[in-house]
């Protein structure tokens, strides 16, 4: 039934292109490579022209262990995905308990009121359903493999300031958007990255609760298994 039920939001979702373009993650024709080499071509186009590049890297905590039942079923229905359906998946996710066993003892059962599992038929389309939205006010290039983030924003020399600021606006915006929709950001994992001679190295920071931490940059980082460095080597 999990496997009909797939095949029905998938087909749905398709048809109405409800799912950002951004998304390469666990869709039709789509997928890693696709996601690297759009990066990688924005980044090469940028620099040619004697601008600067600067990448976000953004990791969220838990991903799929911290998807919301109750928030993931609103967001279904604001897309469409109700009547039979939609009441199937309310009872596939709503019908699930656990407890823990040590040795002897075991502690009572408890109601699982989070997460999709990453290695169910339904999960992931569950999932990029949830985190369909994240970026739908960001100004900057984004791409996106399930939960995999990045920001990539082209810097001009003679608009630096004003450039970087979209940057961070969207980081405000990201944060935000996990504060609302309670997916925890590891900011201390998230990295920048700062790609162009002459680039100024601007820094950024996004919030941590009531605290604004700058993130760290990095010179290498590994994306979807590539590691990608400052100068493209």
């Amino acid at each position: 039934m999990e496997k009909i039920i797939k095949e029905q939001i998938t087909k749905y979702l398709e048809k109405t292109s409800c799912i950002s373009n951004n998304q390469h993650g666990f869709i039709s024709k789509k997928g890693c490579t696709s996601n690297l080499l759009e990066s990688v071509d924005y980044i090469t186009k940028a620099l040619s022209k004697g601008n600067f590049v600067d990448i976000a890297f953004l990791d969220f905590a838990k991903g799929f262990d911290e998807v919301f039942h109750s928030r993931l079923l609103h967001k279904l229905k604001a897309y469409g995905i109700n009547g039979n359906v939609g009441k199937w998946i309310e009872s596939f996710l709503t019908s699930r308990k656990q407890r823990t066993i040590l040795g002897n003892y075991s502690s009572d059962w408890t109601d699982v009121l989070s997460g999709v599992s990453q290695g169910s038929l339904l999960g992931p389309t569950l999932f990029i359903i949830y985190i369909n939205d994240l970026t739908d006010n960001l100004k900057s290039v984004h791409k996106i493999y399930a939960d995999d983030t990045i920001l990539l924003q082209e810097i001009r020399p003679e608009f630096q300031d004003a450039d970087c600021l979209v940057l961070q606006n969207d980081l405000n915006i990201i944060s935000e958007w996990s504060k609302e929709w309670l997916m925890e950001l590891n900011i201390a994992k998230c990295k920048f990255m700062h790609l162009g001679h002459g680039n100024i190295n601007h820094e950024y920071v996004m919030n941590d609760g009531n605290t604004s931490l700058i993130i760290a940059a990095t010179d290498i980082e590994r994306d979807l298994g590539i590691f990608l460095s400052n100068d493209l080597k």
